[in-house]
Order: C-alpha cells, then sequence, then structure tokens
C-alpha cells in the first residue's frame, strides 16, 4: 500500500523587513554594520542633545564675543582708533553675540567691510577655542582738503581768524583727510598738528556728499588725492605746501581732466598738470614728474635766508622742464592747454 502524498512545502516569504535585515547580519557584513549603527545612534544622540543644551552653552560668558576675542591686521601707525570694539558695538547692538554662532563670520566681515578706515577684508575666520581673527587692509591717508566750511571737523590753523580753543571751527574753515581714492576718513584720528603735516589740497568749493568712508564726489578731489598719494613719499623730503586744481576741465578732454598745480614752501610754482590715472594729453608719467621734481627742488633745500625769486617750473613734457621766473599773479592751474 503506497503511502498518502505529502502536499508540496510552502515558498519561503522573500519579502518584508526582516528580508531586508538579515543579509546585513550575516558572516561577512556583521563586523561593519554594527559599528556604523552604533555610530550612527551616537551622533543622532548628541545632535539631539546639543540642541537641547546648545543654547545655554553659547550664552555662557566665556563664549561672548569681546575685544579681546576679536582679532584684527594690526592697526597702522596714522589709525588711533580701537576699530575692534567700534565693531563689537555694532554686532553687540542687539545683545550678546556668541563665537559659537555659526553666522558670525559672516556678520564680522560685513561689519568690517562698512568701517570708513578699512579698504578690504581678506578673510574671516573662527579659531578655537573663542577668537575670531579677520585680515583686513586699512585705508592710508594721503592729504587734507581745504574747504570753506568744515562743521565739525578739524579747524584751520592757518586761517588768519582761527582763536585756539575756539568751540566753533565752522567759522573758520577746516581740513579733512581722504586717502588716495578720495574716500573721507574719520577726523577723530587726527590732532591739528597731525593734520598741518600731511600734503594740503586747496581751492575746493564742495563739501562731501556722503558720510566718512565713501568718496567726496568731486573729481577735482580725485585727481588731487591721485597727486598726493604719488608725492607720498617725496614731500616732506621735496618741501611742498599744497596742490591746487585748475577751475576747469582741460580744453578738449573730459569733465573729470582737470589740471593741478604744486606750490613748494619757497613760493616755487610746480606746473604738475593732469591726475596720473589721466590718459588726455601727452604728458610724461607721474613717476618721471617725482624724477625731475628731485633734480630741480632738493638741491640747495628752500626757505632759505636769502629765497630766490619765485619761479614757474612745468615739469609736464618730453621736451623738458621748463624753469621761468614768475609773472604772472594768476596761477597756472587755472590755465588750460
Amino acid at each position: 500500500m503506497k503511502p498518502p502524498k505529502q502536499p508540496p512545502p510552502k515558498p519561503k516569504a522573500t519579502g518584508g523587513l526582516s528580508s531586508l535585515i538579515r543579509p546585513l547580519f550575516s558572516r561577512p557584513l556583521r563586523y561593519v554594520t554594527l559599528p556604523a549603527l552604533c555610530l550612527a545612534a551616537m551622533v543622532g544622540g548628541t545632535a539631539l542633545l546639543w540642541r537641547q543644551v546648545g543654547p545655554r552653552v553659547a550664552a555662557r560668558t566665556e563664549y561672548q564675543l569681546t575685544s579681546d576675542a576679536l582679532e584684527l591686521t594690526p592697526l597702522p601707525s596714522w589709525i588711533h582708533t580701537n576699530i575692534a570694539d567700534e565693531v563689537l558695538r555694532q554686532l553687540t547692538a542687539g545683545g550678546p553675540v556668541s563665537v559659537l554662532d555659526e553666522g558670525l563670520p559672516e556678520r564680522v566681515y560685513q561689519a568690517l567691510a562698512v568701517h570708513p578706515w578699512i579698504a578690504k577684508v581678506v578673510r574671516v575666520e573662527k579659531q578655537f577655542p573663542a577668537r575670531v581673527r579677520a585680515e583686513v587692509i586699512y585705508r592710508r591717508p594721503v592729504c587734507m582738503v581745504e574747504v570753506p566750511l568744515a562743521m565739525d571737523e578739524l579747524p584751520d590753523e592757518e586761517d588768519p581768524n582761527f582763536a585756539p580753543g575756539d568751540a566753533r571751527p565752522a567759522r573758520h574753515g577746516g581740513l579733512y583727510p581722504v586717502d588716495a581714492g578720495s574716500v573721507l576718513l574719520p577726523t577723530a584720528d587726527f590732532s591739528r598738528a597731525q593734520a598741518r603735516r600731511y600734503p594740503r589740497l586747496s581751492d575746493i568749493h564742495t563739501l562731501p556728499l556722503g558720510p566718512v568712508g565713501t568718496a567726496w564726489g568731486d573729481a577735482r578731489v580725485a585727481g588731487g588725492a591721485e597727486i598726493a598719494a604719488a608725492l607720498a613719499n617725496d614731500w616732506e623730503r621735496l618741501k611742498l605746501h599744497r596742490i591746487a586744481p585748475s577751475e576747469q576741465p582741460q580744453s578738449g578732454g573730459s569733465s573729470d581732466d582737470y589740471s593741478y598745480d604744486i606750490i613748494a614752501r619757497d613760493g616755487t610754482r610746480i606746473v604738475w598738470g593732469q591726475r596720473p590715472s589721466s590718459t588726455f594729453g601727452d604728458e610724461v608719467s607721474a613717476t618721471e614728474k617725482v624724477s625731475r621734481l628731485h633734480k630741480h627742488l632738493s638741491q640747495g633745500g628752500t626757505e632759505s635766508a636769502n629765497p630766490s625769486p619765485a619761479i614757474d617750473l612745468d615739469i609736464r613734457y618730453e621736451t623738458g622742464v621748463s624753469v621761468a621766473p614768475r609773472t604772472a599773479k594768476k596761477s597756472a592751474a587755472t590755465k588750460t592747454k
């Protein structure tokens, strides 16, 4: 007698979660999977814990940004303002700032970028344990612009109406410091004596269009600042006094092409000509003009006991330097070529 037929075996289930997990714990993968799962659990737990306690840690005093913790490129000799303090006051106007804030470098960058003494922010980075370091390029003053009314700016001591201790310098005119790009700089960093050591840009009849840290907005100031920058290392040695622009642009040039005279301390009038960046006309370069000044002014000095008659010194053209006795009362810079 034949044994009864057995029903065929049921196929094993191949779907579901168990089918996905089981291979992970097979012998070849077991030693990789378990550590990975443990690590993921630790990371997730740490993130969850930080979300709960992070704000309390960031608010602790040792993690708050201070001026000591904000490290800037060392200040040059002409800046006396504590820029780190000023930037910190701006950043903390709404409350304390934590160095643990992920957006802090960008906030510091933006605050530094608008400071009037800073020309460029190179980089800002957080450093362990609780510091912020910023590399910046500072603006450098090249001249003082004489203006008819200076409001609360530096009074002009050479004005005949100047009285020491006068509380209203606006009555006497004044001096504004600018950099090579004619950007207006803070006057608080300059004493009256310091201001007088800079080249003087005279015959300016405009006031700055904007606040400190912005360009003056007058082409004659822009050109004069360029010339002052070109002579920055030679101004004292050549015993120069002031730069004077023409009243009108040069004929045939653009509206920015003014001519400039430089007046030496002994009264010599140097016909400098156009600003260094101008492409108008056929004048020699600013470097060549400075070289010519050294040849004609550095020997014998100026302001001697028996000064020679005032002369005009034209250094503009390839044909050479033209020297002539002073005959015209009107400044050569008021003429156009």
